[in-house]
């Protein structure tokens, strides 16, 4: 996946530093112990289509870029759209889709179609 930010195109990179990052920003404590939730949380989000996660998760996938945007110019990007919905979209078919993440992803749907 690809997107333009000031000017530059970006490729997002949904791997394990993604998920490292995405981890160490959503931790839960449970009995002094911290365990990274950065997906399931990220999902979560995506579903209530909060757009704060948006800039959470492009700056996540632009980790291992050698020309990263800054959370700065990512959040411009973001309050830039004039529709968020295909960018909600757009990242969650991502997320299906990609090794280290479509079988969160598949756990999450199969845990809202069952709640409904």
């Amino acid at each position: 996946m690809q997107l333009e930010i000031n000017e530059k195109t970006h490729n997002l990179y949904f791997g394990l530093d993604f998920i490292e990052e995405l981890d160490n920003k959503f931790p839960i404590e449970s009995n002094g112990a911290k365990f990274g939730m950065g997906i399931n949380t990220a999902l979560v989000y995506l579903k209530q289509e909060n757009p704060r996660i948006l800039a959470d998760l492009i700056h996540a996938a632009t980790s291992t870029a050698n020309l990263r945007p800054g959370i700065t110019e990512i959040k411009r990007f973001v309050e830039q759209q004039e529709d968020l919905e295909p960018l909600f979209t757009e990242l969650t078919d991502e997320l299906g889709k990609q090794p280290m993440t479509k079988g969160a992803v598949a756990k999450m749907k199969k845990a809202q179609e069952q709640a409904e």
